[in-house]
């Protein structure tokens, strides 16, 4: 959070600097997670929420260069996966995504008052998959090497902060030159598979007890809480689908404004983009 107020604090200042370049920009949604955890693209009761701040550099009226902080959460739960419900694996994960990229029009809209766009970005973020058990405690998954990681066939413990790149579409609509409102979909090609620590295959129970903790086994295969569910599954058994890397994606609305200095107020007009004379910074 104190990265979020910061990140704040630094985009109105550039924007009181050079405002006739850069909007400000807010974002509202929910964050959908996809992994082993999750057999459909969005499971509603999964959906997390998310909030993001930034600003757009718009050095061409279709194009825009973009930067935003997102912070946000995703979960993931078998019990809504057909095909792993007794597995009985759950997580969720804080997730907090620094981003730069560029957003392209379709339509000029200081001609046109609606218009599609498509963006791209390069982002690192920051997760930590954790579960909350029934004595009230939280644990992170991380730590407990659920899949042998740093002691098991070479297999290394997975960074938590990752590159990412976001990639979407959307709609906006030009309430006036300065304000724009708009919807988005975006998602993240991912280079880990540990999102929602669960990847590769199972370790030995006892080994990783052993080797980690007592609580590790029961949290790389949490089936033994569920009644008629089956024991520990062997040693080398497929865990997760190594195959795909693990995703999320960003749905929800946006605002982007632009404070306009004293005198020099920009107005929606038929032709384009004119100048008007005005008294007093406004986004309208």
């Amino acid at each position: 959070m104190k990265a979020l107020y910061t990140f704040v604090i630094l985009v109105f200042f550039i924007c009181e600097a050079k405002s006739q370049g850069f909007f400000t920009e807010v974002k509202f949604g929910v964050l959908s997670y996809g992994g082993d955890l999750q057999s459909r693209p969005i499971i509603k009761q999964m959906l997390r929420p998310a909030f993001s701040v930034g600003f757009n550099y718009e050095f061409h009226p279709k194009l825009l260069l973009t930067s935003n902080l997102t912070y946000g959460k995703i979960a993931g739960d078998d019990k809504y996966n057909p095909s792993s419900k007794l597995r009985n694996l759950k997580f969720e994960s804080n997730i907090t995504e620094f981003s730069i990229g560029l957003d392209y029009n379709f339509l000029d809209l200081y001609k046109n008052r609606f218009s599609p766009f498509i963006q791209a970005s390069f982002a690192v973020f920051k997760f930590n998959p954790y579960i909350d058990i029934e004595d009230g405690n939280r644990l992170y998954l991380a730590e407990y090497c659920t899949e042998g990681q740093g002691f098991y066939k070479g297999r290394e413990k997975y960074k938590l902060m990752q590159y990412a790149i976001p990639f979407g579409a959307g709609v906006q609509y030009a309430v006036s030159p300065n304000l724009r409102i708009g919807f988005l979909v975006s998602s993240r090609k991912l280079f880990t598979d540990y999102i929602d620590d669960c990847s590769t295959t199972y370790v030995d129970s006892l080994l990783l007890s052993r080797s980690v903790s007592t609580y590790s086994p029961i949290l790389a295969y949490r089936g033994a809480l569920l009644s008629g569910a089956n024991p520990y599954p062997k040693d080398g058994a497929l865990r997760g689908n190594p195959a795909n890397n693990d995703s999320y994606s960003f749905l929800g609305l946006f605002v982007k404004f632009r404070f306009v200095p004293k005198g020099n107020r920009e107005e929606y007009g038929g032709n384009g983009l004119r100048k008007v004379k005005t008294n007093c910074p406004t986004v309208f």
